[in-house]
């Protein structure tokens, strides 16, 4: 569900958060909260929360339903009667482990009992989570899968300077519990990774990674692989783990998408004239 409002001609402009906020009867924090989880749009397009709003554009804001876990823990982002998805924040598990801290804990908190994760993600990484409402929902996914109809999009930030797209075809060897290795042969084709890069930011550059079926771990090998591991990564890189940054913030395939941004401001102000394209193309 949806709610857009034209800002009127004769105001003088506002910031996008307390437009927000009036629209929606919440607070600030709470409407800033929407906008940097991508759920806000001025004239189709992703925008930072600290805009002025001119005259006569369009404030589009996609309201999803309400956690009830509590701030800061699993949120879901989109929902329709097969498929949720919902946002997993960082240094939290997307199954049951080691801690009850994870997704799967948290289904019925969000009115999803019953519902079953179709993929996941690593305890460091952020992002979509993807819940089916029955078993027939498992498998439409799963068959648009193997076709490569979904399209997953992630932000990273790696070691060294990327200066053009490139994509890694390489198969990739996951029967190690730990640590997968990438072989010299290549895979099928939807199990590549394509990556694009953002811009540079001194030694590292902020890159956008798009996958269509997922090895466990293929982005941070792939990358490590093509020599740009990601800043962070235990496994794969190097660096401080509190500097690791992997985002998944878009999903595509027929009949739903949905898109989160980053919890890291900087990030969101460098993505998302890349993003908000790609979103005004699938939606």
């Amino acid at each position: 569900m949806s709610k857009s409002y034209k800002y009127p001609q004769d105001e003088q402009p506002m910031r996008l958060d307390r437009i927000v906020a009036t629209l929606l009867a919440v607070g600030l924090r709470a409407s800033r909260t929407y906008i940097d989880q991508g759920q806000v749009l001025v004239d189709g397009r992703l925008v930072a929360k600290g805009i002025l709003v001119q005259p006569g554009q369009i404030v589009t804001v996609s309201e999803a339903p309400k956690s009830k876990a509590g701030a800061g823990l699993a949120n879901i982002i989109h929902q329709n009667t097969q498929h949720a998805a919902i946002f997993k924040p960082k240094a939290m598990h997307s199954v049951l482990g080691k801690d009850h801290n994870c997704v799967q804990e948290e289904l019925s908190l969000l009115g999803l009992a019953g519902w079953q994760l179709v993929n996941r993600l690593d305890y460091l990484t952020s992002g979509l989570v993807l819940a089916a409402a029955t078993e027939q929902d498992v498998l439409y996914y799963k068959a648009l899968q193997d076709k490569g109809e979904v399209a997953k999009y992630y932000l990273a930030l790696v070691h060294g300077v990327v200066l053009s797209a490139f994509t890694v075809h390489q198969r990739i060897d996951d029967t190690q519990r730990r640590r997968v290795r990438v072989l010299t042969d290549p895979d099928d084709p939807v199990r590549s990774t394509f990556v694009q890069p953002i811009t540079v930011l001194d030694s590292t550059t902020l890159v956008l990674a798009r996958i269509y079926k997922g090895r466990r771990h293929q982005i941070r090998a792939h990358l490590a692989h093509a020599g740009y591991p990601l800043v962070g990564d235990p496994l794969y890189g190097s660096g401080p783990e509190s500097d690791f940054f992997l985002h998944h913030c878009l999903l595509d395939m027929p009949g739903f998408q949905a898109w989160t941004l980053p919890q890291k401001s900087h990030f969101v102000d460098l993505a998302y004239p890349y993003l908000s394209k790609i979103i005004v193309e699938v939606v």
